[in-house]
């Protein structure tokens, strides 16, 4: 019940055009009360200090950016967006993180192209956060019409489409050392894009879920869960639930181990 009166006062006031300038505000809130969107973001701080560069795609309306910062004040940060409604709120960002944060409007994919974004509309509201360049990922997904019911007390919708550009990420020549993605079922394609930086620079990757869990073991890399008791990374077991997960290099989990980021003894670390 309070989401849907969350969506109903989210509607009349984008009616009245007050629903970005109020995103905008929470954002200076949260990230001045020091509040990170996602807890796995804590596991950052054990780098702080580095210059490694922060690779953050689908930057939405750039709270991972925001998050990172908390948890790391030293790494600078690139975001890229494809949705140009974001802009405002990753201008936002930009005034407050200065220039440790840069961002893009464009999108990561396996090539560079134009593609349609798909974006779904529910009642005459926008949910620009489930935007996806994979229609699938609305048409046929019962988690996403489960959201919609519990928001809006409907599972009809209508989807928008819109032609955007993509970037092939080995394109830019870059060398992160950290990556997170959320592209709404297009994971593997954006990892697609970054063979050739991954084989380089051997970046610590946060994916949302697990579509890009079979190219990155190709590449080798190992799938690790983040534990928020003790804040370290570990295998995922039987019966562990994550939305985000990590995706490590092999051959770093020793050296991960030794400034705390994977706990020593795992099995990820005698892997090594």
């Amino acid at each position: 019940m309070m989401k849907r009166w969350r969506f109903q006062i989210r509607a009349f006031l984008m009616r009245l055009g007050l629903w970005g300038p109020i995103e905008r505000l929470r954002l200076r809130l949260r990230f001045g009360l020091g509040i990170a969107h996602e807890p796995e973001f804590e596991i950052f701080r054990r780098f702080d200090g580095t210059d490694q560069l922060f690779v953050d795609v689908g930057a939405n309306l750039g709270q991972s950016a925001l998050s990172f910062r908390l948890a790391n004040r030293s790494a600078p940060i690139l975001s890229f967006e494809p949705n140009p409604e974001m802009q405002s709120a990753l201008e936002v960002v930009q005034d407050m993180l200065g220039d440790s944060f840069q961002f893009r409007m464009v999108g990561l994919g396996a090539r560079t192209e134009v593609k349609q974004l798909f974006f779904p509309i529910v009642k005459g509201v926008p949910f620009l956060q489930c935007a996806t360049f994979v229609r699938d990922c609305l048409v046929n997904n019962p988690g996403i019409q489960q959201l919609f019911f519990e928001w809006t007390d409907t599972r009809e919708f209508d989807i928008v489409e819109q032609p955007l550009p993509l970037l092939r990420f080995d394109e830019l020549a870059l060398n992160p050392g950290f990556i997170k993605i959320d592209a709404e079922g297009g994971e593997a394609d954006v990892i697609a894009g970054m063979t050739e930086t991954i084989a380089r620079c051997r970046p610590l990757i946060l994916a949302e879920g697990f579509g890009a869990e079979a190219i990155l073991r190709s590449l080798g890399y190992v799938t690790l869960v983040y534990q928020a008791d003790g804040s370290y990374l570990r295998p995922m077991q039987t019966g562990d639930s994550a939305c985000n997960v990590f995706y490590a290099p092999v051959e770093k989990l020793l050296q991960f181990e030794e400034i705390g980021v994977i706990r020593s003894g795992t099995q990820a670390s005698r892997a090594a």
